[in-house]
């Protein structure tokens, strides 16, 4: 299991819920990566899939890797004999930003923790860091792709602000459509009021 020195936390939580934390990793160990491919190969088929080249990609200079992890030692466990509960990543979310945007780049969340808010929480997270002022101006515009077959995520997405911007045909390596889609202003500003785009944390 890592320990936290070979993690390198950037903030602490905003908020925890159900003892599961958001953040912005900074160095992946051998097992975080294991455990993050797990959830990719469980998320998306085949031709999605990042693979080993996920490590690489998050930690390019422009690009930043979240993930949600349970802090919930195993059922059954005495009172006090985890003193550093166990933190199993449940789902991750791969950003990149360029000069003209700030990209979602892939969304991935456990089949087990689905439906618990933990989607929401990483693409909270996922903005505020697309936001947060570097040391040039944050990108005007943050777009993702999604299968318009998957409507669960759709709708995360939507209720985040994004609005479809364009469909594009045989997107993806097996001949499916994907949607364009942008966070709009009305959304942006829909985050700004409820304080819940402050990085690095989100409800789970």
């Amino acid at each position: 299991m890592a320990t936290q020195a070979e993690e390198d936390l950037s903030g602490v939580a905003v908020e925890q819920a159900d003892m599961v934390r958001v953040r912005l990793l900074r160095n992946m160990s051998p097992h975080t990566l294991s455990s993050l491919l797990a959830v990719e190969r469980d998320a998306f088929p085949e031709c999605e899939r990042l693979g080993n080249y996920m490590q690489e990609l998050s930690m390019q200079r422009n690009n930043g890797l979240v993930i949600a992890e349970d802090h919930r030692p195993p059922p059954g466990t005495p009172s006090g004999a985890f003193p550093a509960p166990l933190a199993e990543p449940q789902g991750f979310l791969l950003f990149s930003r360029t000069a003209e945007a700030g990209v979602i780049m892939k969304i991935a969340v456990a089949a087990a923790f689905r439906g618990r808010g933990v989607g929401t929480a990483l693409l909270r997270c996922g903005i505020a860091e697309l936001r947060r002022p570097l040391r040039r101006a944050s990108p005007p515009t943050i777009m993702l792709h999604c299968d318009p077959t998957r409507i669960g995520a759709r709708r995360m997405y939507e209720s985040s602000g994004f609005v479809e911007a364009q469909r594009l045909t045989a997107y993806y390596g097996d001949g499916r459509d994907a949607l364009l889609m942008k966070l709009s202003n009305e959304g942006r500003d829909a985050l700004d009021a409820d304080g819940e785009a402050q990085p690095p944390g989100g409800r789970a």
